[in-house]
């Protein structure tokens, strides 16, 4: 692509005129990157300008963009658009719209396309407009299935993410779960059956522990499933052939 070098700036001591040189200027520099430095027309980058000309009298067209900026200049009586904004965070402070860093428009972390520079490394962003969506992420209850294809949990909307389980610590009496972000409340079921056929009990509380005082018949176990109730009821989870759980006692 051309560079912005070849193209006309303008005076600093009068803006409103053209130049390609500082012979023209009168004294003032023929600037044509915004820094005010004689004789830096040959690394001077592109300007990236927005909704007009990047001077007075001057096309946006004479500043065709190479993926690299010294400023930004932004016009009056335009808003800026949702690309227009993400192509500016992109610059930051380096002053360079890196093509080949971490374009992240949720700011989660994880980028599109996935890159390696990227806090959340290579695997590609499955939704960049949603922060709580990307490869590996927790569960959020939001009604939406917040894991990318090949996570575990992929399929499922709001299931409880993580391992559930009775600690040694709680005297085998409570069971315990990861909580998830956005639940009020959860629902327990418990069984004696593994596929919640017989026995089928729920308990509703709002901890991420549920305290069972209950034993299991003689020569038997108890089951347990564990899914965020409010505001959204979840998921119960899928079973080992990765088939929706649907339990009779909710």
């Amino acid at each position: 692509m051309a560079n912005a070098s070849l193209a006309n700036g303008h005076c600093t001591n009068n803006p409103s005129m053209s130049c390609i040189d500082n012979s023209v200027c009168g004294g003032g520099v023929c600037e044509r990157d915004g820094e005010g430095v004689i004789g830096d027309a040959g690394t001077e980058k592109d300007p990236l300008t927005i909704g007009g000309s990047i001077y007075p009298g001057e096309a946006v067209s004479n500043y065709p963009f190479n993926g690299e900026i010294d400023e930004v200049e932004l016009f009056r009586g335009q808003a800026l658009t949702p690309t227009q904004i993400n192509a500016i965070f992109q610059a930051k402070s380096l002053g360079k719209c890196n093509a080949s860093g971490c374009l992240d428009g949720d700011h989660d972390g994880a980028g599109l396309p996935g890159n390696a520079v990227c806090p959340k490394g290579s695997p590609p962003d499955c939704d960049d407009t949603d922060s709580n969506t990307y490869p590996g992420a927790p569960e959020v209850n939001d009604g939406k299935d917040n894991q990318c294809s090949n996570d575990d949990g992929f399929g499922s909307i709001d299931e409880v993410t993580g391992n559930s389980e009775f600690t040694i610590s709680s005297g085998n009496h409570k069971f315990c779960w990861a909580p998830q972000t956005g639940a009020a409340t959860y629902q327990v079921a418990r069984s004696t059956k593994s596929d919640f056929s017989e026995g089928c009990m729920v308990f509703e509380t709002s901890e991420s522990c549920y305290t069972d005082q209950a034993s299991p018949p003689r020569g038997g176990a108890f089951h347990y499933l564990v899914r965020a109730l409010t505001p959204l009821a979840g998921s119960w989870g899928v079973s080992s052939n990765n088939v929706e759980i649907d339990i009779p006692c909710d």
